[in-house]
């Protein structure tokens, strides 16, 4: 039972994770193809990165809390639950960046406006553009996701190290 609980609800989680930051890259990525062209002054002069970026934190803690709450559970003492979340959070603020911006960069230039240039040439691989709070060229985008899938694997072996699997 602890298999599934321990192993199998976290990979499920990480990878619907991954599939939340393709999926808000293109919310974003509609978004801003009509906010800086809309007659809406109000829409122009908002600050959205700080609702989505409430938004992520919300949702990665509500995964993150999951895999914490059958960890207590379990046999684990509350220091290897600690140190196992902050190993899960560190996988997914790794792998994030990746698809959302280049789910955002190719959505973006799918819906701009047209007559105008392609916002961000390149599409998937595009760079930064220096608007976000945390922007990141492609080879570090890519880096990172490697290391967030290698950060994930570790975080697998350790549990199932503590699992006494393996």
């Amino acid at each position: 039972m602890e298999i599934i609980t321990l192993i199998i609800v976290p990979v499920l989680l990480f990878f619907l994770w991954q599939y939340q930051a393709i999926n808000e890259g293109k919310e974003e990525g509609m978004y801003y193809s009509c906010k800086y062209t809309s007659k809406n002054k109000v829409l122009r002069l908002l600050d959205e990165h700080k609702f989505w970026t409430t938004q992520r934190m919300i949702i990665a803690s509500g995964f993150i809390s999951q895999y914490s709450a059958i960890a207590i559970t379990e046999i684990f003492d509350w220091v290897s639950v600690l140190f196992m979340t902050v190993f899960l959070g560190l996988s997914y603020i790794l792998v994030f960046s990746f698809w959302h911006n280049g789910s955002l960069y190719t959505t973006s230039n799918r819906y701009r406006n047209p007559g105008n240039e392609v916002p961000y040439p390149g599409g998937w691989k595009a760079n930064q553009d220096g608007k976000a709070i945390f922007d990141f060229p492609y080879k570090m985008r890519k880096g990172m996701l490697i290391a967030g899938w290698f950060v994930f694997l570790l975080f697998i072996l350790i549990n199932l190290k503590l699992c006494g699997r393996i």
